[in-house]
């Protein structure tokens, strides 16, 4: 079943799948409605030799009535592309964003569904709780419309892609090609049998760099023809070679990588290509090495990354480092100061005298706090004490103490 979107919004709507030839005339005239408000709109290709569809995705760019003043995501309203879909219920998500749609099923289109005009008529299904979902993306650019459609066509092709930047530490996704910035390495590595694992160093929620935007640009990196992919794919066999003409594609490790993703019900695809996979490892003479870290110096050089890709991990490695060792409380705790404002009068004079003598302006303070052992921070703070707090008259200090 589709209609996924609506489960709590119609608990007792039915949302049947839809056969090949309802699909394809579902499409065919929903998308010239949606030409009347769009200048750009299409379906991403479905998977090939799909026996059933459980939603229809479209996705939209360009508005034909700009409005000034109004975002470009509103100038066409709700409710005309409810009017145009002929839908009873929506969700609706403003900006760059998916809204879905739940679209009645009139009663002489039962009968393209496995479910039966007859269970119909015998009052087995209530007609007015049949429904079918169209998902529509509104993209505020050309690029990214693109993208989307790039990215979404054949099925889950790319989910696989974005497991096959996983494996080199990247991260492909609609939006574009990314590298997360861990201490100069990758969030994801494999073991020598090439199973996956995260660093010891793993960092929650670490930087990223944004290396580019574009599927077209990511699709040459990864040595993936892009006119075969536009020419389209016959079989879901057609896809998984094309896949495997990448430059970084190595089944070894694709294949845990595939496995560990967690789906709720069956996906037919994924486990073709789970097959496909094991049968390419088992016919394999060699295991193809790949350089993780050359790859990466690689993209970077070549989306012109590299310094902002080492400023995100200096950063993130400092601000980690420093905090391990530097604080109020360790502050606190070394001086005896019951006062905070204090102890922040001895943390602030910290920061600045570490970077004494030192020529270089762009030095870091954390840098250097860094590099001091344990003893000579609290030794730096005591000084820092005995020259910047004067004792407290002894009714202060008594009244601190309750």
């Amino acid at each position: 079943m589709g209609g996924n979107a609506f489960s709590e919004r119609l608990p007792t709507a039915v949302f049947p799948r839809m056969p090949p030839a309802f699909y394809n005339s579902l499409k065919a005239r929903i998308v010239p409605r949606l030409e009347a408000l769009y200048h750009l709109v299409a379906a991403p290709p479905e998977a090939p030799g799909k026996l059933d569809y459980g939603d229809l995705d479209i996705v939209v760019c360009q508005p034909k009535n700009i409005k000034e003043g109004v975002p470009l995501s509103e100038c066409v309203t709700f409710a005309e592309i409810e009017q145009a879909l002929g839908s009873a219920y929506s969700l609706p998500l403003p900006g760059d964003r998916t809204s879905n749609f739940a679209v009645p099923i009139q009663k002489e289109e039962i009968q393209h569904f496995t479910l039966g005009q007859k269970a119909v008529e015998e009052g087995k299904l209530d007609l007015a709780h049949l429904f079918i979902q169209i998902d529509l993306h509104f993209s505020e650019d050309v690029e990214s419309w693109r993208s989307r459609i790039l990215f979404q066509s054949y099925g889950e092709l790319g989910m696989i892609l974005g497991m096959l930047a996983r494996t080199i530490g990247l991260t492909w996704t609609v939006a574009g090609l990314k590298v997360w910035c861990v201490a100069g390495v990758s969030v994801f590595a494999y073991s020598p049998d090439h199973q996956l694992f995260h660093y010891d160093t793993y960092i929650p929620d670490p930087p990223y760099i944004r290396l580019t935007n574009s599927q077209l640009e990511t699709f040459e990196f990864f040595g993936l023809d892009r006119e075969a992919h536009e020419r389209g794919f016959t079989t879901v066999q057609e896809v998984f070679d094309w896949v495997a003409t990448s430059r970084f594609f190595n089944p070894h490790r694709l294949l845990p990588a595939m496995k560990s993703l967690k789906f709720k019900g069956e996906r037919k695809m994924h486990n073709e290509f789970l097959d496909y996979l094991g049968s390419l490892i088992a016919s394999e003479g060699s295991k193809k090495r790949l350089d993780v870290h050359a790859i990466q110096d690689e993209a970077l050089a070549l989306f012109g990354k590299r310094k902002e890709f080492d400023d995100a991990v200096r950063e993130k490695y400092l601000f980690r480092e420093a905090k391990k060792v530097f604080s109020g409380s360790l502050i606190k705790e070394w001086t005896g100061l019951s006062y905070w404002g204090d102890v922040k009068t001895v943390t602030d004079a910290m920061r600045v005298r570490v970077l004494d003598g030192i020529d270089d302006k762009d030095r870091d303070w954390r840098e250097e706090m860094i590099k001091l052992s344990d003893e000579e921070r609290k030794a730096l703070a005591l000084a820092l004490r005995e020259e910047l707090i004067p004792p407290k008259p002894i009714e202060d200090v008594a009244t601190a103490a309750a």
